[in-house]
């Protein structure tokens, strides 16, 4: 089912209805505010260049790469001209401050996109292609068909390109060359936050394409039902390398407006820079509140008079009205795990949070079901 409701402060909350089954293993719901871009075309003469179209994997808190290896598999199949990078950039180093593992993202994604030929942002003519290599070893993971040229030429053709064009003639041809997704588990994105505010990224922020976040927790862990989860969020927080931690709970700063978190989703926003945000929130995940990941209206938040309450419903708004006044799409996407029997995980309310990364069945699904928001568009217009 597809109802029409766009992401905004003013939607009512109303608590996650069982999704009509679609599958013995799990189900999808999505509410959108648009249609599915078209799937792309191929280019007639005269036209510019196919897009590349690069997607960015990117691990949660205690994660590896291999974390996402079911998305890479299902993208090799679903869209093989895409590339594909699993991030390893903070592997070992998730509980530093997003800051810092912002910085190591964006450094990651710069050094991948070295190994591409990006040569026609330059301006030369289809005609004469650059020479094949293969990237380093240790540029990144990447799926499909690799193309790249000299660094020294690839460089040089850049600097003169910059120096002809103007930021907004720069913007442009880059976004008709270059896409860049991205798919994120857990704290992933508040990663990929804080790396899309960093001075290193801001130059592709106008290629920004798509990002499906899953079981993100865009407004930090101040609402969650589990326990468990809060008594190791409360230990977890007073230790010295737990940085994360605390800025998920808004503890990094006395005062909460002053909160990393905070200004991710009020003063350093990014996200209207994407043309899609797609948000997958399961109601039985109870190591992510399911508000903050789904960019619901919290009831526990409003009723909250406490200077909590108030960043938090502050951070939604601003957060929402950014992306509806930036033009970027949004799209809720509730998911229902049908988890058979009881386990460890179940007890502790973190076996749907796995399913997410485990559910073959689901993964699979999900980018077919969706594939059309992170191939390359249809057409870029002559520049």
């Amino acid at each position: 089912r597809r109802s029409h409701a766009p992401l905004a402060a003013s939607t009512p909350y109303r608590a996650p209805a069982s999704p009509t089954p679609a599958s013995p293993a799990c189900s999808v719901r999505a509410s959108s505010c648009s249609t599915p871009p078209a799937a792309g075309t191929q280019y007639g003469r005269g036209a510019s260049p196919r897009p590349v179209s690069v997607i960015v994997l990117v691990h949660g808190l205690f994660g590896n790469r291999y974390d996402l290896q079911l998305y890479a598999n299902a993208l090799a199949l679903a869209l093989p001209e895409c590339r594909v990078l699993l991030s390893r950039a903070n592997e070992g180093q998730t509980l530093c401050s997003f800051e810092v593992m912002g910085e190591r993202l964006s450094a990651e994604i710069c050094e991948m996109l070295e190994s591409i030929d990006l040569a026609h942002l330059a301006g030369p003519s289809a005609s004469s292609p650059a020479p094949r290599a293969r990237p380093s070893a240790a540029a990144a993971e990447v799926y499909g068909h690799e193309r790249s040229c000299s660094g020294s030429a690839r460089r040089e053709s850049r600097m003169s390109a910059a120096a002809r064009l103007s930021d907004a003639e720069a913007a442009v041809l880059l976004r008709g060359s270059l896409r860049l997704s991205f798919i994120c588990h857990s704290q992933g994105a508040l990663t990929l936050r804080a790396a899309l505010q960093t001075k290193r990224f801001a130059p592709l922020l106008p290629a920004c394409r798509t990002l499906l976040s899953l079981g993100a927790p865009h407004l930090g862990w101040l609402y969650g039902e589990n326990a468990l989860v809060k008594t190791l969020i409360r230990l977890l927080r007073h230790h010295p390398r737990a940085t994360a931690i605390r800025e998920l709970t808004l503890r990094d700063a006395a005062n909460p407006q002053h909160s990393l978190l905070y200004r991710l989703n009020v003063d350093r926003n990014r996200l209207q820079h994407f043309d899609h945000v797609l948000l997958a929130a399961c109601a039985t995940d109870r190591y992510v509140p399911y508000n903050s990941a789904s960019l619901d209206p919290s009831p526990e938040a409003l009723a909250d008079g406490r200077a909590k309450g108030v960043v938090y419903s502050a951070m939604l708004a601003h957060l929402l009205r950014q992306l509806r006044e930036g033009g970027c799409e949004g799209l809720r996407i509730d998911v229902d795990f049908r988890l058979a029997g009881r386990s460890l995980d179940q007890s502790l309310g973190r076996a749907a949070h796995l399913q997410y990364l485990l559910d073959q069945h689901f993964v699979e699904r999900l980018v077919f079901k969706y594939k059309d928001y992170f191939a390359p568009p249809a057409g870029v217009a002559d520049v």
